[in-house]
């Protein structure tokens, strides 16, 4: 018995039927003379390693991460499944989920992904929980997906899983009747003793990315491995976005409490010539030191007796309008770009001209224009 048929999904193979050259990579795009090694030593954020819980989530959401795991696991074709809400009604929610994108293609699974530091019983316990959730509301058992980072904590849990014939490297539960259709399991064990090369599925390639939470694709073990530089390219491009809103947010957050002070401490000096005004002088004292709290928390304090800051400028939803004008037009010349090109497309060419042309001035390397190029059409 094959091992999509234990899975038991007894659609048509045919109607999804994927050509498996839509998966390869476009050997020009690893092309030595292409591939620049300036991301090779950025490191990625203490708090957002591979495998930590913001960082994953944000990773798996990328569209051509949706494909490696829907590919990998049931052969359909790329943009089969995409994102959807995993916060349930009883307001737990799960790490990551996929489902069809069309109504066709409802009899297929959901595919419900965890990324879990330690797997034990209890998270054994909340898994089929959320796997109740997902059958509730799309009426169809998922598949389980839960990437180990840590360990599974005990034996009489690790034992209940067992290799999965055609991917070793990958962990099956025995039985999981009545919650889900299967749930599989990769960790460090079961990856262990399996090489990484470029045979192998890019599912497995997500789970070394995850799973051995290097803070650059330097550090990785398996660096040259197509898929693993991809993801790292992802990582440090949604680091970099995350990044950039959390400064904006500390610099407003900063603006404010500086000008509440300046008030606050102007308000303290009228009042205290006024009789009988102590209890309002304890009210702005408390609101003054609330705001250091606040200060110390997000920023370094300065008590330099300035005017009033004026907020940075453009708010939150006004610097994402311009980021998203900015990158239409990016998108919009390198396809232009590509449409008029004549001869052997060049990457590096590419990103010449937009430079020039005062385009994709975020961008400094070919990964960085190349990656925005595949997400954005992919979107």
């Amino acid at each position: 018995m094959t091992y999509l048929e234990r899975i038991d999904y007894e659609e048509d193979e045919s109607d999804y039927e994927k050509d498996e050259s839509d998966y390869e990579e476009d050997e020009s795009d690893y092309k030595e003379d292409e591939m620049r090694d300036e991301f090779l030593t950025d490191e990625l954020p203490s708090d957002m390693l591979p495998g930590s819980d913001g960082l994953s989530k944000m990773v798996l959401k990328v569209p051509s991460v949706v494909d490696i795991v829907a590919h990998d696991l049931l052969k359909v074709p790329k943009a089969t499944y995409m994102v959807a809400d995993s916060e349930w009604h009883n307001g737990t929610r799960s790490d990551v989920l996929y489902v069809p994108r069309l109504a066709a293609q409802k009899a297929l699974p959901p595919i419900l992904i965890e990324v879990q530091l330690i797997i034990n019983e209890p998270f054994m316990q909340k898994l089929v929980r959320y796997c109740q959730s997902v059958l509730l509301i799309h009426k169809v058992y998922p598949l389980v997906v839960v990437f180990c980072i840590d360990k599974v904590s005990t034996s009489n849990v690790m034992n209940k899983f067992k290799p999965v014939e055609e991917k070793p490297w990958m962990y099956a539960l025995d039985h999981c009747d009545f919650w889900a259709k299967k749930c599989f399991l990769l960790s460090e064990r079961t990856l262990l003793g399996h090489p990484l090369d470029g045979d192998v599925p890019h599912l497995m390639a997500l789970a070394l990315f995850l799973v051995e939470q290097a803070p650059s694709l330097q550090g990785h073990s398996r660096r040259d491995h197509p898929t693993i530089r991809q993801l790292y390219l992802y990582a440090i491009d949604l680091c970099k976005e995350e990044l950039d809103r959390k400064k904006l947010f500390v610099e407003v957050i900063d603006v404010v409490c500086n000008n509440n002070m300046r008030i606050l401490d102007k308000a303290k000096a009228v009042l205290s010539s006024v009789p009988g005004t102590s209890e309002a002088e304890r009210h702005i004292s408390s609101g003054l030191e609330y705001n250091r709290q606040v200060k110390r928390k997000y920023v370094t304090i300065n008590e330099d007796d300035i005017p009033l800051e004026p907020l940075p400028s453009g708010s939150l939803k006004e610097r994402e309008w311009q980021n998203t004008n900015e990158r239409d037009d990016d998108l919009k010349f390198i396809v232009q770009y590509r449409e008029n090109h004549v001869g052997k497309w060049s990457w590096v060419k590419c990103l010449e001209e937009a430079h020039a042309q005062d385009h994709c001035t975020r961008f400094a390397t070919v990964e960085g224009i190349r990656t925005f190029y595949k997400r954005a059409i992919m979107n």
